[in-house]
């Protein structure tokens, strides 16, 4: 059993969380910028902060791939409880993979906006939008992902499995709430803008929590099978 590689696998969601947030940080995009700015307001924030748009788009590109090692690491004990025709673990392990693409996606899209601040402002201002509606906008492979978590634990949950069953309900209620970031496409201003509580703050909360449990969870579920496999093999 490769015990300690399933849980630096796990630990993928948080150190994806830690990086893609700390290059918002670094990019001055955290607390999120305005979707209400005009191109020359738009056009004069990338002049004013393209060192550190660039700088912070390439700690948001590194922690692209983390998503699908934690996707990896959950397959193998979602697997232990679904057994061997696990259609619901495989599926959140190509939902995972393809949480990969709706990450880095913008963060190509900050830093082609930053690479030529003195571009179009019209132009500028449509790689804004580009930007920052992906980062919200593609929410549906994550939740599918956790909503294939969630159907597995509580399918087969028990109390010596290795999730317990409330975490699928835990997984699924974050699943739905997740979905708030749709109306980012509808709003530029107050709370479901992507600046907003509903547009931004609630769904970056609940997935960085989510991924933060999940690795929790599976890193106690790898510890049990490592013991359980020592004990047997006594």
């Amino acid at each position: 059993m490769n015990a300690s590689l399933q849980r630096f696998c796990a630990f993928g969601g948080p150190i994806f969380g830690l990086l893609f947030l700390s290059g918002m940080l670094v990019a001055g995009i955290l607390p999120p910028t305005s979707p209400d700015l005009s191109s020359e307001q738009v056009s004069q924030l990338f002049q004013d902060n393209q060192l550190r748009i660039l700088m912070g788009s390439v700690f948001m590109l590194l922690g692209s791939p983390f998503p699908a090692l934690q996707s990896a690491a959950g397959y193998c004990q979602l697997s232990r409880m679904e057994g061997p025709r696990n259609v619901c673990s495989t599926g959140q392990l190509v939902c995972g993979a393809l949480n990969t693409v709706a990450v880095f996606l913008p963060a190509t899209f900050f830093a082609l906006a930053a690479f030529r601040p003195d571009r179009n402002p019209d132009a500028l201002l449509a790689l804004y939008d580009l930007a920052w509606i992906t980062t919200l906008y593609l929410w549906t492979p994550g939740a599918l992902m956790v909503l294939c978590q969630a159907l597995v634990i509580i399918r087969y949950g028990t109390d010596s499995s290795p999730y317990p069953r409330w975490l699928g309900f835990l997984a699924a209620w974050f699943a739905v709430l997740m979905a708030t970031s749709t109306v980012v496409i509808f709003f530029k201003t107050g709370p479901f803008a992507w600046d907003g509580l509903f547009g931004f703050w609630i769904p970056t909360i609940l997935a960085t929590g989510w991924f933060w449990t999940f690795w929790w969870m599976t890193r106690r579920a790898i510890n049990t099978e490592e013991s359980e496999a020592a004990a047997t093999a006594c």
